[in-house]
Formats: C-alpha cells, sequence, structure tokens
C-alpha cells in the first residue's frame, strides 16, 4: 500500500496550461478575435500584453465604462474614462464633480472628465483646474488659488477662490493696515482738534486702511451727477 502510495506520487502531474507559453504570433492571433472588454483586461494582465496590445483610444474607454456600467459592477469597481491620462481609473481618483449630473455615465459631458491627477498638473493647458475652481479630494476642500496660481487647501466657503496661506496673508496685511492707521491717529490725534477736525475726520482716516471694507457697500442708484 504505502510502495503503490509512494508511486503515485513520483508520477510528474500535467502543469496548468498558461497563455504565456504560447509564441507572441498566437498570441497576435487570439488578440485579432478578441472584443474590446477582452483586450482592455488581457492588457492589464502583465507588462508583455500592455506591450503588445495597443494603448486604447478615449473613445474606447468611455465605451468600456458604458459597458461596465451596464453589467451591474458595484460603486467599488466603478472605473471612470479620464480624458487627460487617457485611463480608466477608480471613481474615488476623481472629484465626485466629475462624475455627476452630466459627468455621470453615458452623461453629455462625460468626455470631458479628468482625475485630480491630472486637474492639479501646471497651468496653462488643457484637462486641469484653472484658476479659481475648487473641488473636493479625500472629503477636503482644495482650489487652484486666483492670486498665486498654485493648488493648495481652500477655505469651507465655497466662494473663496483663495486658498488658505494667500488667505492668511491678506489677513496680515490688513492687520497690518489697521496698525498704521492706528497709529498715525494716535501721532497726530492733536493736530487734528488744532485744525478743526473732530473723531469724523479720524474715522476716514482710520478705515483708508482697511480697503476691503469698501466692498461691502453698494452705491448702485446713486446719482453722483446732483
Amino acid at each position: 500500500m504505502a510502495s503503490s502510495i509512494s508511486a503515485s506520487s513520483s508520477i510528474p502531474q500535467p502543469s496548468t496550461p498558461c497563455l504565456l507559453i504560447l509564441p507572441t504570433e498566437m498570441h497576435n492571433q487570439i488578440i485579432r478575435f478578441l472584443p474590446l472588454p477582452d483586450r482592455w483586461s488581457l492588457r492589464q494582465t502583465n507588462t508583455h500584453f500592455a506591450t503588445l496590445i495597443p494603448a486604447h483610444t478615449h473613445s474606447d474607454l468611455l465605451f468600456l465604462e458604458r459597458e461596465r456600467a451596464q453589467t451591474g459592477f458595484g460603486p467599488r469597481d466603478t472605473l471612470l474614462t479620464c480624458i487627460g491620462c487617457t485611463k480608466l481609473l477608480h471613481m474615488s481618483r476623481f472629484s465626485p464633480k466629475m462624475y455627476s449630473k452630466k459627468k455621470a455615465h453615458g452623461g453629455v459631458q462625460a468626455g470631458s472628465r479628468f482625475c485630480i491627477e491630472c486637474g492639479k498638473r501646471p497651468l496653462p493647458g488643457t484637462n486641469r483646474y484653472q484658476k479659481g475652481a475648487r473641488w473636493k479630494e479625500a472629503g477636503r476642500s482644495w482650489v487652484r488659488c486666483v492670486k498665486c496660481g498654485d493648488v493648495g487647501e481652500g477655505s469651507l466657503n465655497q466662494a473663496v477662490q483663495e486658498c488658505l496661506v494667500c488667505l492668511e496673508v491678506t489677513a496680515l496685511n490688513d492687520a497690518v493696515r489697521v496698525r498704521a492707521a492706528r497709529s498715525f491717529l494716535a501721532r497726530h490725534r492733536g493736530s487734528f482738534s488744532f485744525m478743526g477736525y473732530g473723531s469724523e475726520y479720524e474715522d476716514d482716516v482710520y478705515w483708508q486702511g482697511r480697503d476691503e471694507v469698501w466692498d461691502d457697500y453698494d452705491d448702485e442708484g446713486v446719482n453722483y451727477s446732483d
């Protein structure tokens, strides 16, 4: 009994058939008859097939995206097409704005969708975030600053188009101007009184250091010709 077991274990077992043992010529023939989704899947397996199978076009990837959506893949498996790098990427690589409404699967603007990494590339150029653009990444707000032009973390206020660094610099500059105005008033308060100017004039001098305050007022409808 023991001898029969040892004899059977010494018999070579047939190896699992492998596509890679076939010559490249046969690979090319097989690839010719594969439908687009299968060619794409095969191209993802290893560097050999990635080299052998030509890169897919943007239109090909949009077709694959729609095909996958129709086959019932769940949200965790959702792949979206990026026009910037011409790749199918997981939806986590895109900001929510890039796969909602008109840019959702089959939407009229789905072909203009780009991933976050492509969007953050330096300006000028196409398929990237322009100055003032805001987006969400990993739950945080980001913006391409209208002042410095760099990509940085943005304010929670969606209307603000400056990065937090530039906002802090602006706040510091405002504080410096206010301190300078107050210092000027303190030094010349006696001169104002001597010349007959009261607190109203001092207020005017003070607010000259706060330019942004004037932006809060609207003079629409005021007739300055009278």
